[in-house]
């Protein structure tokens, strides 16, 4: 009976003993698995507040971006509102250079001399070498030498023969000719017929020095 008493005792002792190995060790799981909670948690906490930084980050990089492109912008607009300008004062120059050149006397005849510097406005007329234009007919100019076709021009007494004029649009002529009407900035280049001639007329060319 004695026996059977430990036994039954030390049976519970036993038992007792497990269940607070067991109680322990699911109080160690309890705590194991509440500290992992605490780890992904404070992971997560820690991810969210990275992406919220990166997000800020990107923000404030696309509003400088904005700005940027918003900058480009007003500069593109001020380019253009600048060679507006520019052109618009350009054309301004070139209508004061016109009016300059145009500028006549009394007798009509212009007062600026072409140069070799710019182009000025001249009145160009055509003639031949026949009778009608010339008084003559056998083509000799006044410098001596026999008038040609695209190269011969009769100019005033401010060019002397041998200058070598360039008028806009029909090439380069040569001074070898005078008239007793043409005086300032008046032309006559020479064609081979009276007909070529009339055909031509009278035009407002610009013209200028060629060196």
């Amino acid at each position: 009976m004695v026996y059977m008493r430990k036994h039954k005792k030390i049976k519970k002792i036993i038992e007792t003993i497990i269940l607070l190995v067991l109680l322990g060790a699911f109080i160690f799981t309890l705590c194991k698995d509440k500290e992992h909670r605490n780890i992904l948690v404070d992971t997560q906490v820690t991810h969210k507040q990275e992406i919220i930084e990166k997000n800020n980050i990107i923000e404030e990089k696309e509003k400088t971006v904005q700005e940027k492109e918003n900058r480009i912008q007003q500069l593109e607009e001020e380019k253009t509102n600048l060679t507006t300008q520019v052109e618009e004062l350009n054309k301004q120059i070139e209508e004061l250079k016109i009016s300059k050149a145009k500028k006549v006397t009394s007798r009509g005849t212009t007062t600026r001399v072409a140069s070799t510097d710019d182009w000025i406005w001249g009145n160009i007329s055509a003639y031949c070498s026949c009778a009608k234009c010339c008084g003559k007919t056998n083509g000799i100019t006044a410098s001596g030498v026999r008038a040609s076709a695209n190269h011969t021009i009769a100019a005033s007494s401010a060019y002397s023969f041998g200058t070598k004029i360039e008028i806009e649009g029909l090439g380069v002529f040569t001074v070898e000719d005078r008239g007793g009407a043409i005086q300032g900035n008046k032309i006559d280049v020479f064609f081979n017929s009276h007909q070529e001639a009339l055909n031509f007329g009278r035009k407002q060319l610009r013209i200028r020095v060629v060196p």
